[in-house]
């Protein structure tokens, strides 16, 4: 009787679990930004030119799409850390590819910013 009470309990917790892990997965696909542009730092600040680079970009490749560009914003250090988040659910495909070949382009020019593509935003809370 207790072998069949402990089955029985065991199968109920398996079941429960299994339902926890498919809504973990779920939420990460939400959470999925098509690209990430962070700048780093190592003791002596961040790039202030590859920020300001990147906001002009924003704001050309905007005007040329006739999109406005949205982004999360994360700061995350003390020297003015920050990751910038972009779900470019507004550009088609080809156009993101466009959009995330010209972030590649701007990062080449700076070690302090990281590229990352179809990932979760690190520092956002």
């Amino acid at each position: 009787m207790k072998t069949k009470v402990i089955l029985l309990l065991s199968i109920v917790m398996l079941s429960f679990a299994c339902k926890n892990s498919k809504k973990t997965s779920k939420s990460t696909d939400i959470d999925t930004y098509r690209v990430i542009v962070s700048f780093i730092s190592t003791a002596s600040g961040t790039d202030g030119k590859a920020i300001a680079s990147l906001e002009s970009f924003l704001i050309s490749f905007g005007k040329k799409e006739n999109k406005t560009i949205t982004y999360d914003k994360y700061p995350w250090g003390r020297e003015g850390e920050v990751d910038y988040c972009f779900y470019l659910k507004e550009l088609k495909k080809g156009v993101q590819n466009d959009f995330v070949s010209g972030l590649k382009n701007l990062a080449s020019q700076s070690t302090l910013v990281r590229i990352y593509e179809n990932a979760v935003c690190p520092h956002k809370k």
